[in-house]
């Protein structure tokens, strides 16, 4: 539905350069197309999720990775070079952050992670009812 009200008004205005004074007709067109679009937009599930994520689970996930951060600094104050953090147990905000460390210090963005901030290595915890990698 949103393609076609956004291409309905996308040629409108492409070929009609909107005059100053609009006639009934043209107005009501308008407005219309214009109600369709910002209509169309707010029941899709890619912008409700976005709204989600940036009202609800972005507060949550900001105080996780402050979190983390300080984690971070505090073991490299330690000279503590191999760090295991808590895992996030929430729902991720996920249009805007889509990938995070995982459980086990191997996997290529751990082993990014820890290069980025001068450690060794670093994962977090394995959820419940994963199991740990082996050695």
């Amino acid at each position: 539905l949103e393609p076609y009200a956004g291409a309905i008004s996308l040629a409108y205005a492409r070929h009609r350069r909107l005059p100053v004074m609009f006639s009934r007709y043209q107005s009501g067109l308008l407005t219309f197309t214009v109600v369709l679009f910002i209509g169309s937009v707010l029941i899709n599930s890619k912008f409700q999720r976005a709204y989600a994520d940036l009202t609800e689970n972005v507060i949550p996930f900001r105080q996780y990775i402050e979190d983390r951060h300080r984690r971070i600094n505090t073991a490299l104050q330690n000279q503590q070079l191999f760090l295991q953090l808590p895992a996030y147990r929430q729902a991720y905000p996920r249009s805007i952050f889509f990938n995070d460390i995982r459980d086990d210090y191997r996997d290529w963005r751990n082993k990014c992670y820890a290069e980025f901030f001068g450690l060794a290595a670093i994962q977090r915890e394995a959820l419940p009812g994963q199991s740990k990698p082996s050695d």
